[in-house]
């Protein structure tokens, strides 16, 4: 293995872990619910240190914002980030949606990455109360949202 997959292996794994350790199984028994700061959507959030990550990794993280050290991300979006074998940063253009509907959820089975479009189609299902399909996506998990 190169240092460079090592660095990365690392990144990974410090990250996973720094996320399990802010989360508590949800009532249902299947989501993994963040329990650090949530912002004003509801969302999870927590501030990336790029100093951590591989070098030749952090304009792909940053894009165009420069020489920052810190990056502020929602969690669900670095889970399911993170969970990608290889890891690599998804197209920007994509947003981590919540199979669950459940917005602090952070289990990467819960989360995929889709256009907007589709993410927004999904708030449509929450309110009917099922699912309408999603295809090429996987379809809503309503059976495990959270009141």
């Amino acid at each position: 293995m190169m240092a460079q997959d090592s660095n990365i292996c690392s990144f990974v794994d410090n990250y996973k872990q720094f996320l399990i350790s802010k989360a508590i199984l949800a009532e249902n028994g299947e989501c993994l619910l963040w329990t650090g700061y949530i912002d004003p959507g509801r969302y999870g959030k927590t501030s990336l240190d790029l100093h951590k990550l591989p070098y030749d990794l952090r304009a792909a993280c940053l894009g165009t914002a420069g020489s920052k050290r810190f990056k502020s991300v929602r969690v669900h979006r670095l889970a399911l980030t993170l969970a990608r074998e290889p890891f690599s940063w998804p197209d920007r253009s994509l947003v981590a949606s919540h199979l669950c509907h459940n917005k602090t959820c952070i289990l990467a089975t819960h989360l995929t990455f889709e256009s907007n479009a589709i993410n927004n189609t999904r708030k449509s299902c929450l309110r009917m109360g099922r699912c309408l399909g999603h295809h090429p996506y996987k379809d809503c998990m309503l059976n495990m949202h959270l009141p």
